[in-house]
């Protein structure tokens, strides 16, 4: 299992496409369960000692028949199902077939280099609602599924924000669904409920944009300092840099180019750190890390318990803790981060 691979990308531009993209799937990867009697070996506290663990086993991924990576999971199948990578997609064309062709698909799959994780992006053509700036944005799914040990299958809203290609996700978790290992087989309903979903949420995404975008900064620099406490500073080369560059690609295209220079929204943060992600991360950025970058964005437009967040308590929240990394020797942060979070805090 020690040859590298590279992640591998499947593009599809309409449903037929997707149902051949799902055969590839289904010919390419596998994953397993070894017999019970295969070992999981675990590292005493003593640093020196393995010992058989008897409650696990390896699951074993193999793409075109080959082994390339294996994880430790429960042994026993009520804990643990494994959910082939096609799996989710061959309930998705079965869920589109059964509309007679009314719904078109088209995106991309990549599965990670490792064969660990699978993730998507897939956009319903015409599918659209127009965003607070005046511009389109293509609604979809992000399906992403796993074999290591974590959650099956996740299904949550997602997008496209047509003049920028920006991929919006997972902001309202109405829409989201989790199949987890230990819930047996992948439940097939899980797709019909997610297409329907995302086809009568128009008039709610509309909304909850809107509702973004009432929430103000004061000021520019609160809204980067927000950006960059998200949590993804870690794909850019330099975020400071790639935020600004970001902010200028936005306000080019917005309907009020002075009010996002004055007084951004929570709405234009979002987009700001989606072109970010999409056009401004390292070039050699992961499929899973891009993905990752956008889940933590996601904090821009709604809190745990499903409501938009407040503008005045995220930069309060924001101020604390890029203070806090400040003061801390073993964090790395730049002179030009520094001076946002000084202006910011003398201003409060």
């Amino acid at each position: 299992m020690s040859k590298q691979y590279q992640q591998k990308s499947y593009d599809f531009t309409t449903a037929s496409d997707l149902e051949s993209t799902v055969e590839t799937l289904k010919d390419t990867y596998h994953a397993e369960k070894k017999p019970e009697n295969s070992k999981v070996l675990c590292m005493l506290d003593d640093g020196d000692t393995w010992l058989q663990d008897y409650d696990r086993t390896p699951v074993v991924v193999y793409k075109d028949d080959e082994p390339v990576t294996a994880s430790a999971v429960s042994s026993r199948d009520t804990y643990y199902t494994v959910t082939q990578f096609h799996t989710p997609f061959e309930a998705l064309t079965e869920a589109l077939n059964v509309r007679d062709g009314d719904v078109d698909v088209k995106g991309r799959i990549t599965v990670g280099k490792y064969c660990k994780r699978l993730t998507s992006n897939i956009r319903f053509t015409d599918m659209t609602v127009s965003d607070p700036t005046g511009n389109d944005v293509e609604l979809g799914l992000r399906v992403n599924t796993a074999h290591n040990g974590f959650s099956a299958v996740n299904i949550e809203i997602g997008a496209l924000r047509l003049i920028c290609s920006n991929g919006m996700v997972a902001w309202d978790s109405k829409y989201s669904f989790k199949h987890k290992h230990n819930e047996g087989p992948f439940r097939m309903d899980y797709m019909y409920q997610s297409i329907e979903s995302v086809l009568n949420s128009t008039d709610r995404v509309a909304e909850r944009f809107e509702r973004a975008h009432e929430e103000k900064f004061n000021s520019k620099d609160e809204m980067l300092l927000v950006l960059l406490d998200c949590g993804f500073n870690w794909i850019f080369d330099n975020p400071v840099e790639a935020l600004y560059d970001s902010f200028d690609a936005e306000v080019s295209w917005h309907n009020n180019p002075e009010q996002m220079r004055n007084e951004p929204s929570l709405y234009d943060a979002y987009t700001v750190g989606t072109y970010a992600i999409d056009h401004v991360a390292k070039d050699d950025s992961s499929e899973h890390a891009i993905d990752t970058a956008r889940n933590r964005l996601k904090m821009l437009l709604e809190t745990y318990e499903g409501e938009i967040p407040e503008s005045e308590k995220l930069v309060t929240k924001s101020v604390e803790n890029r203070t806090e990394s400040m003061m801390d020797e073993d964090v790395e942060m730049s002179q030009e981060e520094k001076s946002i979070v000084r202006r910011v805090s003398s201003s409060a």
